[in-house]
């Protein structure tokens, strides 16, 4: 009895003497700390704080190790936040410093965030507060916490041979890199050569669809990588990649990055509709074809920098007020110069340009969500949802209702 005692004691002891040293480094420099036993905080800095957990009710969220030196790392939830975690010597605790980020969260990364199903949209503005509550750190910021905590949590003194600020950061830019090389060196002979993949990606840029689809060819009369158990999987995650740094090619190329990702995840989407591999195949050169044609699209339009900053703003800020004075501050314009401006360049004036990219964004959340219309019609700022509806049909064909269910057959 007198031992089992001892040793609770000794627990208690140790917990308390964690939980002085959190407070200290708390104090001192202002980033939140948790300690965490048996994967439960048992204490925390500030007592009482929102999260984005409990924002999304998303209590069990994935975190990836994305630097890991000794008993210190860093790691990053699916939120783009980021922790340092510190491990304690014993299985069951370990602390946490964080949440940070290492860059301010745009308005449209947290649309596209909504979109692709990481955060509820209805908890858009919510979110976006939380976001701004987050301690931003550069990478000098996070070298010298991590030093801090190596000599506050294990007496650490520094060794000149350890990682300088801009290999920390590097790591935190580049999650993985060293796993997925590893692999990539395994199976390097069943992958594209990259020198195609790149000369597709030039003539993409230069939106030339022929020779993109002559390269095409030729690289589907090489091996496939086996990136899943079967052929089918294997080839859509295969095409997915392809995707993407044809989606990269096409941005390069003229394409505002809003519509080549919007395109992107279109196809993304029905590559994973497709039963057959002959039709992945086909698919494959419509996406180049698509792409292509977006260049050229773009190329054709010749818009002034104050009319393409107008339009980068307004397509990372749909889900807010935007209106002819606020998008005139942003480009340093006279609001009544800027509305003839843009109307001359885009033969559009800048309500309709506005009302149609806010429709075919909520397009998205109407085809891939179960969410009422009425509350993607407030997400997108419109007063009503009868207006909404309106506005739908006569840029779409057809309601947001009848177009869902063309989705669920």
């Amino acid at each position: 009895m007198k031992a089992i005692t001892k040793n609770i004691h000794k627990t208690n002891k140790k917990t308390q003497d964690i939980t002085y040293l959190l407070k200290c480094f708390y104090y001192s420099s202002g980033l939140p700390v948790y300690l965490i036993q048996d994967n439960k905080p048992i204490f925390s800095l500030p007592e009482k704080r929102t999260t984005i957990r409990q924002l999304t009710n998303d209590f069990n969220p994935e975190y990836q190790i994305i630097q890991n030196e000794k008993s210190i790392s860093i790691i990053q939830s699916k939120y783009k936040e980021l922790f340092i975690r510190i491990d304690l010597n014993n299985e069951n605790y370990f602390s946490l410093v964080g949440p940070f980020i290492i860059n301010k969260i745009e308005s449209g990364e947290l649309t596209n965030m909504v979109r692709n199903g990481i955060i509820p949209f209805h908890q858009k503005t919510q979110i976006e507060k939380y976001y701004k509550s987050i301690p931003i750190l550069d990478k000098e910021k996070i070298f010298y916490t991590i030093k801090i905590l190596e000599r506050i949590f294990q007496n650490r003194k520094d060794d000149i041979n350890s990682k300088n600020e801009d290999e920390i950061i590097y790591d935190i830019e580049n999650l993985q890199y060293n796993k997925q090389k590893n692999e990539y060196r395994k199976n390097s002979f069943l992958h594209s050569p990259y020198f195609i993949e790149q000369e597709i990606s030039k003539h993409i840029s230069n939106g030339d669809f022929n020779k993109s689809k002559e390269l095409l060819k030729e690289i589907n009369l090489m091996p496939h990588a086996k990136l899943a158990s079967s052929s089918l999987r294997s080839y859509k995650n295969s095409m997915i990649c392809s995707c993407s740094y044809m989606t990269r090619a096409a941005i390069s190329g003229g394409v505002n990055p809003d519509d080549a990702f919007t395109l992107s995840d279109t196809y993304i989407n029905e590559i994973e509709n497709i039963s057959t591999l002959d039709e992945l195949e086909m698919f494959e050169i419509k996406m180049v074809e698509g792409f292509s044609s977006k260049v050229r699209e773009a190329k054709t339009q010749s818009y002034t920098k104050p009319v393409l900053n107008c339009i980068y703003y307004i397509d990372n800020h749909l889900c807010d007020d935007l209106n002819i004075n606020v998008l005139a501050k942003e480009v340093y314009l006279n609001p009544s110069y800027l509305s003839n401006l843009f109307h001359k360049e885009t033969g559009k004036k800048l309500s309709e340009w506005i009302l149609e990219k806010r429709i075919i964004e909520s397009s998205h959340l109407v085809q891939n969500t179960n969410e009422d219309i009425a509350e993607i019609a407030f997400f997108y700022k419109f007063c009503s949802q009868s207006y909404y509806v309106q506005c739908f049909k006569k840029i779409m064909g057809v309601t947001p209702g009848e177009y869902r269910k063309s989705f669920t057959k």
